[in-house]
């Protein structure tokens, strides 16, 4: 009889330790596909996009050392622009298209917005608009060196979907 005991008490363990093996698997899954689903399905544009000059009326680049714009196109699909309370630079966004015939690069400009001190309110984009580039104006700063690209672009937040 002692045997008997002695097997359905190992035998009652080893339920438990792969009961144990099988609830932390489990949990384990669980996050892995919660963690997959929080996934950012955005980006940031980083400060390195940004380089000395400006934008013309027609959206071709103009050397001006008094801004710095988005070298870049930067998708308009999901485009959300955050100003920081604190920032000393106003934006304008360019809105580009994208012709049909030429599938690699943005070919015409639709439209641009005003000089604007506010985040972007995204039902001012224009419709067709596939891509945009942004230009910003720090306010009190007539020349921008090298080194203050990085601080003038951290005070804007520029997400878009992927």
């Amino acid at each position: 009889m002692a045997k008997i005991s002695k097997n359905v008490f190992k035998n009652k363990v080893l339920w438990i330790v792969v009961a144990v093996v099988i609830a932390l698997l489990t949990i384990a899954l669980v996050l892995t596909i919660v963690r997959v689903n929080k996934l950012d399905k955005t980006k940031t544009v980083s400060d390195g996009a940004f380089a000395i000059g400006a934008l013309s009326a027609t959206g071709e680049y103009e050397r001006n050392t008094g801004y710095i714009y988005t070298e870049d196109f930067i998708s308009a699909n999901g485009l959300a622009i955050e100003l920081s309370e604190d920032a000393t630079v106003q934006y304008k966004v360019y809105y580009y298209a994208q012709a049909e015939e030429n599938e690699d690069e943005p070919t015409f400009i639709l439209a641009s917005s005003n000089w604007l001190t506010d985040d972007l309110d995204a039902t001012t984009i224009p419709d067709g608009a596939d891509f945009v580039k942004i230009v910003i104006q720090p306010i009190g700063d007539a020349e921008v060196s090298i080194f203050e690209i990085r601080s003038y672009a951290k005070q804007l937040d520029i997400t878009y979907n992927k």
